[in-house]
């Protein structure tokens, strides 16, 4: 179980280790982190720094009784990021005296501290003020982004119930792609980061879209340069990280807060961590800065969206040939679906009447005339040449029943449509003409399955 699943009051839960791998990461730009480890200690105030990485939250900070104490107790993550280094901000506020010979501001966190080292101390002391002030401030970018994520679901998930029962494909694909671009939208506007990818409301268009597909009888084939015609921009995204549900909330703050402690998010920036290896030994280093901790986090991540891999499962893409003049085509399943393309609309009734019709001419039993014209590279006289004039014509006519069109569509005479259809009956001729072509005629009767709109 993950360490932090049980721990649902914790903000991050600032786990406290001494102990812990190595500084995965600086959250400013320009330190370099220090490949010395801390050593395991026991940390004044009763938390232990050097076991397994228990959850545990530091206790609060004691009653100050000096002025460098009450200083302390107003540091922030965001001091740490200021022009001024530890020691100029400490000089700022105190004198020498004041800074030396103080007690330790915060024991829970700080396990060494010499009265004879100010300088040091001051950066010791920023840092752990880094430490209890961050975590707590990425817990807050957290629930705001839960809540983002709440009031966006709140106000789309009408629209998205309402397409899943839609009777109609072409309503519905259209509509879901609407959705999905548009709560996309909403989720950037938020600017939160997009490395969760599609989890939480994001994570249910896409599995409603995905169960729609899956039941629906609607065929999803490739269409023209391989990508999948299946209507109005609904296509998989290539690449896209597997969605998922949320999980617990403390697993999620974690996830969080772990993935944005380096670069921060919005406005809170990346937390800083001293690449000073004497600064490090002297606190008790938070256990989610470990390599190990992100692993263990990145891992359940993974598990997570693998177990919600199938709900977002498309349905197999179905092959269709194109039908054309030439012999019947090798159909990939039973329903023989073809695609037909750019067919004409000849006749509309109880069927639909579309046609196809080729026509081209060829020269044959060509014969040199009398009539010079011309010279070849070889200095051989080039003659008119004087041939008969043959025709090949192939016509398709195709009977289409079609149950489902797109809302608003209608058939036109003259138009040219494109479409996939089963075919039910399809009945081919040919006859040799005088002048050596051919008059073949292909006649067909199908199902509509799914017509292109263009």
């Amino acid at each position: 179980m993950h360490r932090f699943s049980a721990t649902r009051s914790l903000p991050l839960a600032l786990v406290l280790v001494a102990g812990c791998g190595k500084l995965p990461g600086l959250g400013k730009a320009g330190l370099s982190a220090s490949p010395s480890t801390p050593t395991a200690t026991s940390a004044p105030g009763g938390v232990s720094s050097g076991g397994a990485g228990a959850p545990v939250t530091p206790p609060p900070l004691p009653v100050a009784t000096d002025k460098l104490g009450t200083f302390y107790a107003t540091l922030t993550y965001a001091d740490a990021l200021k022009d001024k280094d530890a020691w100029e901000q400490f000089r700022d506020a105190l004198s020498r005296d004041e800074i030396t010979g103080a007690p330790n501001p915060d024991p829970a966190l700080i396990t060494t501290w010499n009265p004879d080292s100010p300088e040091r101390n001051a950066s010791i002391a920023l840092q752990a003020a880094t430490f209890r002030t961050w975590p707590a401030a990425c817990a807050k970018e957290y629930d705001a982004w839960r809540a983002a994520e709440a009031e966006i679901a709140a106000s789309n998930r009408a629209e998205l119930d309402r397409l899943t029962r839609e009777p109609n494909w072409y309503a519905a694909v259209a509509g879901l792609a609407a959705l999905r671009i548009k709560v996309g939208g909403e989720f950037a506007a938020t600017r939160f980061p997009a490395a969760q990818g599609t989890v939480g409301f994001r994570y249910e268009v896409a599995k409603a879209i995905a169960g729609y597909l899956r039941t629906s009888p609607h065929p999803l084939v490739p269409g023209a340069g391989g990508r999948l015609q299946v209507n109005d921009g609904l296509t998989q995204e290539a690449g896209a990280q597997p969605g998922r549900p949320f999980a617990d909330d403390a697993f999620e703050r974690d996830l969080f807060c772990t993935s944005v402690v380096d670069d921060g998010v919005r406005d809170l920036p990346g937390m800083w961590q001293s690449g000073d290896g004497l600064t490090r030994k002297a606190l008790a280093w938070p256990a989610f800065l470990s390599d190990g901790h992100r692993r263990e986090v990145a891992a359940k991540d993974a598990q997570l969206r693998e177990a919600a891999a199938a709900d977002l499962a498309w349905p197999a893409e179905l092959t269709a040939p194109p039908v054309t003049r030439t012999t019947p085509p090798q159909y990939a399943d039973d329903t023989k679906t073809g695609y037909f393309d750019r067919f004409e609309v000849l006749k509309i009734g109880k069927a639909i009447v579309v046609g196809s019709d080729e026509h081209w001419a060829f020269d044959y039993d060509c014969r040199n005339g009398t009539k010079i014209i011309g010279v070849d590279d070889d200095g051989d006289l080039r003659y008119e040449q004087k041939c008969k004039r043959g025709e090949h014509n192939y016509t398709i006519r195709l009977e289409l029943t079609a149950e489902e069109l797109p809302p608003g569509w209608t058939w036109k005479v003259g138009d040219r449509v494109s479409f996939y259809a089963a075919v039910t009956d399809d009945q081919a001729r040919e006859k040799p003409r005088k002048d050596t072509g051919t008059d073949g005629k292909r006649t067909m009767t199908a199902t509509l399955r799914h017509v292109v709109v263009e």
